[in-house]
């Protein structure tokens, strides 16, 4: 039987087993040098919940909240940058319909707390991994979702005010 703040721990839990990950990709990010274009630079999270997965993909823009070939990776600009897919849950096969039935009865509750826990894992190793306070504004929001964390500041803002500058 599952119960949501369980199930919550368990994915805090299995995500702070991937500290490691987040780091390394934070890594990667710190060298990459930014072309002139570039005014905004946005982690998108991408949730895959049929195999609880995350990525997060960074992504460069001007002002106008068009996407640039803002970042130079080695020798070639880029537009993105991906992590590799972070496992955030894991479930035997034969607990997957009892999950299916969880989820369905427990949907909003689940992904609001759900998504508390990536944010706050992805801040407090952006915290860790980040050195110094990056020089452009960068922010974290997921895919298709309104709310968006000012990665330096910490603080919430509406997607809006990113291209409000």
């Amino acid at each position: 039987m599952f119960v949501v703040d369980d199930y919550i721990a368990s994915v805090a839990s299995n995500l702070v087993e991937k500290d490691d990950l987040l780091l390394a990709y934070f890594r990667k990010v710190r060298e990459l040098e930014s072309s002139l274009d570039a005014r905004n630079l946005l982690f998108t999270l991408y949730i895959e919940p049929s195999r609880f997965e995350l990525t997060f993909v960074l992504f460069a823009y001007d002002n106008h909240a068009n996407e640039v070939m803002g970042l130079l990776e080695g020798e070639n600009f880029v537009s993105n940058v991906s992590s590799q897919e972070i496992p955030y849950f894991s479930l035997s096969n034969s607990e997957f319909e009892k999950y299916e039935k969880f989820y369905e009865e427990h949907e909003w509750e689940i992904d609001t707390k759900q998504q508390e826990v990536f944010f706050s894992w992805f801040l407090s190793n952006w915290k860790v991994g980040r050195r110094a306070q990056h020089p452009m504004p960068i922010y974290l929001q997921i895919h298709d979702e309104e709310r968006t964390l000012d990665l330096n500041q910490e603080k919430w803002i509406s997607s809006e005010e990113i291209w409000k500058g």
